[in-house]
């Protein structure tokens, strides 16, 4: 008899233990985070938050999940993935070359015509680590590759004049949300700036269209005064540091003109504006060749890794070409909601104003972002959209973050930041493959120390599901 319960006992025992062990995602966490938002830190604004166990689609905690918020970056997700569902990694935009004149002696009798289509050849920017010199190299290689195709046409000189043709791809006579975001690039329309042994070194260089000035504030790099035609930076030599500065006085299409035209001439091919008897739309016009963007997948890894704003809005707008045959902002958010309702059809409606996340006419819900993340999980193009995603402590802008936190390396997801914005939302990943998805996201808290603060403590409460067996 005694025997008989002693066994009965432990078997009792076991079975608590493995409830503890087995026990279910929430009851492992739901008190944690409940005590998290209600604590003092988290009174700061409005926190929403949901988060979803992957195989099973379950919700297995949620705090004003169904409120829409200001995304901030975390509206790269959205942006992201329809343009991997819609386009797929292998895609490519292009820029097109067309002379409207024949090819005398070497001599082009008449003009180069470009037409943009959003595509980004001309770049130096990344990966993230080059130094300016790695920069200047990359982008020479390129320009080499591009004059060697106009010698293969047998150009060495222009009678005419370089023209630069937008009128296929977009409507807009300028990108007024996000000026440096036009139908032509070069170097993503960017100055990248380094400042060693107080030596002020720039890609492109010359920095063609930027003013640099040096002054002696307390910043290492700051936009000056605006000016019409010039983007001015104040430079403080004393102070060794890099940064970069997109265009957003410089007219687009004039700054993609003078850095053409000096790298033709820089190259050997003078370009010599003679005016032509006709006028260009009356002449007969022929292809010469086109040069093809990064593709989608490159493009898209490194505006999710480092939020790139450009990349993004280039993304975007041209995803209002694709479906609409004009890029802009009111077809790009058409085609975005649009493709998000295809693949998901219990999305719900999701205001796009843009591609970056800079608008706050932007609004999500944190259900709705899950659900974007789930979706991924399932495609094609899983792969290429998780990494677009900085690893926790490692990558990207996630690299400074959680250091000290047990989901280092095991959490990824895309930041947003904005002035009273803070958001995270990605995955948490068991044997490298998601497991989990989250999106925590807070309007109003204008301390963003705050608010990282009490991100930075749900690390420690969701790596508790890493090690919940099922």
């Amino acid at each position: 008899m005694p025997n008989e319960f002693l066994s009965r006992f432990f078997l009792v025992l076991i079975g608590v233990a493995q409830f503890s062990v087995y026990a279910k995602p929430d009851q492992r966490i739901k008190a944690k985070l409940d005590r998290l938002f209600s604590s003092q830190s988290a009174s700061k604004g409005s926190w929403g938050c949901s988060i979803s166990h992957i195989p099973t689609r379950e919700i297995i905690y949620s705090f004003n999940q169904d409120k829409p918020y200001i995304p901030a970056s975390n509206q790269k997700i959205v942006t992201l993935a329809a343009a991997l569902l819609k386009l797929g990694k292998f895609y490519r935009s292009n820029t097109q070359f067309v002379a409207d004149g024949p090819v005398i002696n070497g001599i082009l009798q008449g003009n180069l015509i470009i037409k943009g289509f959003g595509a980004i050849y001309f770049t130096g920017r990344y990966p993230h680590d080059l130094s300016i010199e790695e920069r200047n190299f990359k982008l020479t290689r390129q320009i080499k590759k591009f004059v060697r195709k106009l010698h293969n046409a047998g150009i060495r000189e222009i009678g005419g004049n370089i023209i630069i043709d937008w009128s296929e791809w977009t409507n807009m006579s300028k990108n007024h949300h996000y000026p440096a975001a036009a139908p032509v690039l070069f170097n993503e329309n960017t100055v990248d700036i380094g400042v060693h042994n107080q030596s002020i070194s720039t890609c492109p260089n010359p920095a063609i269209g930027f003013r640099i000035i040096e002054y002696k504030g307390k910043r290492k790099q700051k936009r000056g005064d605006k000016n019409q035609y010039q983007d001015i930076i104040l430079i403080n030599k004393k102070m060794t540091s890099n940064d970069y500065w997109r265009i957003e006085q410089s007219p687009a299409l004039l700054f993609y003109y003078k850095q053409i035209k000096h790298q033709f001439e820089t190259n050997g091919i003078p370009v010599h504006c003679h005016p032509q008897k006709t006028a260009s739309k009356q002449r007969v016009k022929y292809n010469i060749f086109e040069l093809n963007s990064l593709s989608l997948g490159e493009l898209a890894e490194y505006t999710g890794l480092y939020s790139d704003n450009l990349r993004a809005e280039i993304i975007f707008l041209n995803l209002g070409y694709i479906l609409s045959g004009k890029a802009n902002y009111d077809t790009a958010s058409k085609a975005v909601t649009s493709i998000l309702s295809e693949f998901a059809p219990t999305i719900g409606n999701i205001s796009a104003v843009d591609g970056s996340g800079l608008s706050r006419n932007n609004q999500i819900t944190p259900l709705q972002l899950v659900k974007i993340l789930n979706l991924m999980t399932e495609q094609p193009q899983k792969d290429s959209f998780i990494r677009c995603l900085p690893i926790a402590g490692k990558s990207g802008t996630l690299k400074k973050r959680f250091l000290k936190r047990k989901v280092k390396g095991l959490l990824i997801g895309k930041t947003g930041t904005l002035n009273g914005v803070t958001a995270l939302s990605g995955y948490l990943l068991e044997h490298n493959k998601p497991k989990y998805s989250f999106s925590f996201i807070n309007n109003g808290n204008m301390n963003q120390r705050n608010a990282w603060a009490l991100l930075e403590k749900t690390g420690d409460i969701l790596d508790v599901l890493i090690n919940v067996k099922e």
